[in-house]
């Protein structure tokens, strides 16, 4: 039987990735008749009405599944579907019921810290990237954020971060600017125009990038170049973070006569 119930779940889960979300459905509603007490019909039926964006419906039926069994990727699939029918506390409970019971799952501690980072909770996201990145070297997205976030509080631990995430992963954009920026801010901005140029390069859309590779120039005395990026930002009217930074930076130039 047991042989059965796993060849219905792989059913359900084949024809759920080939598009077919009725018959997937109705393996799922199969699977929770012949063994209600088993998550997995509960977890196929909830990933049908996610992708249906009935996310009351599949919330009610992770919900369900999580009755049953707790596993990490439940944990998220119910957070995924909550977060659009409930409040954040409440959405992100199971992920850090999970956590409270296997403290070591460094991937879903990760997962944790960066909903609360979505969620603007910095505090809370700092505290779960260190705990992310404890014992580790290699995680550079968790050291890039964490470097982040440090640097939005003013702290100086940031550009160790930094450097840390850059020696991780030197050809990741993302990283690059960060590390980039963060140098620029504490007065080392030849240093770091160099690495934000990579960034641009990589990725030349990014606005936010330019207006750091505008900033490191006027600070690295590159002004004419500097000031021609950022009016050029500006003039596309488009959002980007940092934006009045930007708009603030071009204004002080032109009234010290920098133009």
């Amino acid at each position: 039987e047991k042989n059965n119930l796993l060849a219905m779940s792989l059913m359900a889960e084949t024809e759920f990735k080939a598009g077919n979300y009725d018959k997937s459905l109705k393996y799922a509603k199969k699977l929770q008749k012949i063994q209600p007490q088993l998550y997995l019909g509960y977890m196929h039926e909830g990933d049908v009405w996610m992708t249906k964006q009935n996310y009351s419906r599949a919330r009610s039926t992770y919900s369900e599944a999580w009755r049953h069994q707790h596993t990490a990727e439940l944990a998220k699939r119910l957070f995924h579907a909550s977060k659009h029918t409930a409040n954040f506390e409440d959405a992100i409970k199971p992920v850090v019921a999970w956590l409270n019971d296997h403290p070591n799952d460094k991937a879903l501690r990760f997962f944790l810290a960066v909903q609360y980072q979505d969620a603007k909770q910095n505090d809370n996201a700092i505290r779960e990237y260190e705990k992310a990145i404890e014992g580790t070297t290699d995680n550079s997205v968790a050291l890039n954020n964490l470097a982040w976030l440090y640097h939005l509080k003013g702290a100086p631990k940031a550009l160790d971060l930094a450097e840390r995430a850059y020696r991780a992963a030197p050809e990741n954009a993302g990283i690059q600017d960060t590390y980039g920026w963060i140098l620029t801010q504490k007065n080392q901005a030849d240093k770091g125009k160099h690495l934000i140029k990579q960034a641009m390069e990589q990725i030349p859309d990014n606005l936010e990038i330019r207006y750091h590779y505008a900033a490191a120039l006027i600070k690295s005395g590159n002004e004419n170049e500097g000031r021609q990026i950022l009016e050029e930002l500006l003039k596309q009217d488009k959002p980007f973070n940092g934006k009045n930074e930007a708009q603030q930076l071009l204004n002080s130039r032109k009234l010290a006569g920098k133009v």
